[in-house]
């Protein structure tokens, strides 16, 4: 009989997912530095190639174009050699079959956060969010949440935040050490 596949294996990457200001860049670079992996955000890599800003790209070709600008982004990743740790664009997990791709290519982890935290810390940021410009942010917020959690959830790992606390990339690290691949 063959033994159980481990959840979490060393070989494949992992795919951190999330509204915007979940902390998906800060709690990705951090997880990295913790596995010695390489990390990639794909908002960064997508502006590196296109050699502009993510509100510019919005602004000059919308959301269904950057949505398609985002999904090639991810297939170079997935095409890299070596695992690493990507946090991916709010709406990534949600376009095309970016999510069984991901779920394919390493493990998807959900950064889910209540939205008063994520109200919280986008005030406090100064990155644009062309989602965000000119709106209400808490009920742009909970829109999105309603309709990107069925995405969202079918993470393999969900880490629920409850606070702003900032160990989250520790407390995952020590997740996946228990499960079994690191």
């Amino acid at each position: 009989m063959e033994a159980p596949r481990p959840l979490f294996r060393a070989s494949r990457s992992l795919f951190l997912i999330g509204l915007m200001g979940s902390g998906k860049t800060t709690t990705g670079k951090q997880l990295a530095g913790l596995l010695g992996w390489p990390f990639t955000d794909l908002d960064g890599f997508i502006e590196e190639r296109q050699g502009c800003g993510i509100p510019d790209l919005f602004e000059k070709i919308g959301e269904p174009g950057f949505r398609k600008l985002e999904r090639e982004a991810l297939q170079n990743v997935l095409r890299l050699d070596a695992p690493r740790v990507v946090a991916c664009g709010g709406g990534t997990p949600c376009y095309y079959d970016n999510l069984t791709q991901m779920k394919d290519a390493g493990w998807v982890i959900y950064l889910e956060t209540p939205v008063p935290i994520l109200v919280e810390r986008l005030q406090s940021s100064t990155r644009e969010r062309p989602l965000l410009v000119g709106e209400d942010v808490e009920a742009v917020l909970e829109t999105l949440l309603e309709q990107r959690s069925a995405f969202y959830l079918q993470a393999h790992i969900v880490y629920q935040q409850h606070s702003n606390h900032l160990q989250v990339a520790s407390d995952l690290y020590r997740q996946l050490v228990l499960i079994g691949g690191h």
